[in-house]
């Protein structure tokens, strides 16, 4: 999650007879849809809506942010017919921060802070990411 698709839509306006044909200029705009429901907002990030140019509109920077195995795209344009893609997950990215999930408490010179804190691991779109144990060192600042 929080990483650029590893393949990017391109939709093609097409005659009855599947020739692509350079209709006059539109806009293309991806949705993403979850269980086949309704366009789930907030999850899907980049260049939503791309213009036509000769009958093609290539999407080239979407991003999901949350990790999922039943996703789908739903493309819409006004003067066309939606379609959706085929179905894709959206795995769990490498770390790349870590997220305090429990403050501290205030405590005592030389005493055990009464409330330790707890840190987990995240990937760029916010995901838990469980793997091997990782040492995280605290410091005072």
């Amino acid at each position: 999650g929080g990483l650029a698709l590893a393949a990017h839509p391109v939709a093609e306006q097409v005659d009855l007879g599947g020739n692509v044909i350079a209709m006059p200029a539109s806009t293309v705009t991806a949705h993403l849809v979850v269980d086949s429901l309704s366009p789930n907002a907030n999850v899907l990030y980049g260049s939503l809506s791309v213009p036509t140019v000769a009958g093609v509109s290539r999407f080239t920077d979407l991003v999901v942010r949350v990790a999922r195995n039943d996703y789908s795209l739903l493309l819409t344009s006004t003067s066309l017919t939606p379609v959706h893609t085929a179905g894709f997950a959206v795995a769990v990215g490498p770390a790349s921060l870590v997220r305090i999930d429990v403050e501290c408490s205030d405590s005592t010179g030389g005493m055990r802070f009464p409330t330790q804190p707890t840190v987990s691991l995240r990937d760029a779109g916010g995901n838990l990411v469980v793997s091997a144990p990782v040492v995280v060192t605290a410091s005072l600042s």
